[in-house]
């Protein structure tokens, strides 16, 4: 097994038991070893208080553990703005807002991407449903489907 699957399988039940979910687990070797272990909430943001709780369990589990052997700078932190969206429970709590859908497009130079912005209407196994606003009309597009989808971002509104 490698050393991000034996940290998920370890970070789990630890970010579980704080109500939340793991998304991602990271090791980058910048400058040393780093390990980012990236968790969401199905209905809230993430809490700084609740990062540094699971970072701090998680280092002495880590540490006790036989299967790591290296030492890492561990980092516990929600996606952020600038992660796309990649969790079915990242795209349910997020209808009703903005984001930008960023398609394939196979008829471009290069299969460059195309970009529809627009409000996340639905989401289901089959792909995402956007409602977007010209002048003062908005309409709901042909659900689009996963398959032509490279990324998926929320749009910040300030």
């Amino acid at each position: 097994m490698s050393i991000t699957h034996n940290i998920k399988e370890l970070a789990q039940p630890v970010v579980e038991s704080y109500g939340y979910y793991l998304l991602d687990v990271n090791l980058v070797a910048k400058g040393g070893k780093e390990c980012w272990i990236v968790i969401d909430h199905e209905s809230k943001g993430v809490d700084v208080d609740d990062c540094s709780k699971i970072s701090k369990e998680l280092a002495l589990i880590m540490e006790a553990h036989e299967s790591i052997e290296d030492a890492y700078t561990l980092n516990v932190t929600s996606p952020g703005l600038d992660r796309p969206l990649s969790d079915p429970r990242q795209f349910l709590k997020n209808k009703g807002r903005t984001v930008r859908v960023e398609l394939l497009d196979s008829e471009q130079p290069g299969g460059k991407a195309i970009e529809v912005q627009g409000v996340l209407k639905n989401y289901t196994e089959d792909g995402v449903q956007l409602t977007v606003t010209k002048g003062n009309t908005s309409e709901d597009l042909p659900l689009i489907p996963h398959s032509i989808i490279q990324h998926v971002y929320v749009t910040p509104s300030f």
